[in-house]
């Protein structure tokens, strides 16, 4: 990929980008990129190993040359009120925390160098483990095609459908999707996305959703809640958009909305993220005890199995 030549950017203009995606089901196929494919050599059916989400984090944080500036995001208006009119009480951010959120909005920054990278293999094989993993399939599939359109995305390249938060768009569901103990969750969400009267592009819900994730990041909202254990950074970040996504489902399917209702659901889970963080996280925590312990370690040793190394 060409090394970024936009000029430096204001923290607030990065957070603009992040946009909400059309929530609507496709009418019909787009058609196949022919110049694409006819300059694709034929490819063999294979299984590609999995990737983990921590592997892909590691991705993009050897691969962050320029940090973006994430100061503004560090402290509340009242905190950096404080710091000019005190300098005395200025506070320090934690470093660990600063570290973590740059790589979140490296990820994030669709239209520079975290974009999706057709000349990168781990980009591709992280849309593989997504597609893997929803569908239950084990030989690899196209780049391109209307398959994408069986995990919701809403054509044929999966990487249009980005634009709003980059590749932090595919860690969020690679997280659940690799964590034994969300796995039966996900897989129950995407088959309601699949149902005859309810159905919705679960790729492009977990985009919006990622951008919800996102924005309560930046408002903090979810700071205190990170900060009890930096070091798992990703780990409760990715939590935390696994119990929104939980409660989209919730709705969805006990309210029996369909389509049309996207638009106000996600507008109600918008304001709820930014009220009741704990709520969300608790219910999510509860629905989890559910699930039997021997389908999580069914669903552990099929991951160990295909990463080649322990999940969790």
């Amino acid at each position: 990929m060409d090394p970024p030549t936009d000029p430096p950017t204001d923290p607030h203009d990065e957070w603009q980008d992040v946009t909400q995606v059309e929530l609507a089901l496709p009418t019909h196929h787009a058609p196949l990129n022919s110049s694409l494919l006819a300059s694709a050599p034929p490819v063999l059916p294979r299984e590609t190993p999995l990737i983990t989400p921590n592997r892909w984090v590691d991705h993009f944080r050897s691969s962050m040359t320029d940090p973006p500036n994430v100061d503004d995001l560090l402290l509340t208006r009242r905190q950096r009120t404080l710091s000019r009119l005190m300098p005395c009480m200025k506070t320090s951010p934690s470093p660990m925390y600063k570290s973590h959120l740059q790589v979140a909005v490296h990820m994030a920054q669709s239209k520079r160098q975290a974009a999706f990278n057709n000349d990168d293999p781990t980009h591709f094989q992280t849309l593989q483990t997504i597609y893997k993993q929803l569908t239950g399939d084990l030989v690899d599939c196209p780049r391109f095609g209307s398959h994408w359109e069986e995990i919701g995305f809403q054509g044929n390249d999966p990487a249009t459908d980005l634009r709003g938060v980059g590749c932090l768009g595919l860690l969020q569901p690679l997280a659940m999707l690799m964590n034994p103990e969300m796995y039966a969750l996900i897989r129950k969400i995407h088959a309601l996305s699949r149902d005859e009267r309810q159905d919705f592009p679960f790729m492009v819900l977990s985009i919006n959703i990622t951008r919800i994730a996102f924005d309560a990041l930046r408002k903090q909202t979810i700071k205190k809640y990170i900060l009890r254990d930096v070091d798992q950074f990703f780990d409760r970040f990715n939590y935390y958009f696994a119990s929104l996504l939980f409660h989209f489902f919730h709705v969805w399917r006990t309210e029996q909305k369909t389509i049309k209702d996207s638009g106000y659901v996600l507008k109600d889970l918008e304001q709820l993220s930014l009220k009741k963080s704990d709520f969300l996280l608790e219910r999510l925590e509860q629905h989890l005890t559910t699930y039997s312990k021997s389908d999580i370690q069914k669903a552990k040793a099929n991951m160990d199995r295909r990463t080649g190394i322990a999940t969790r």
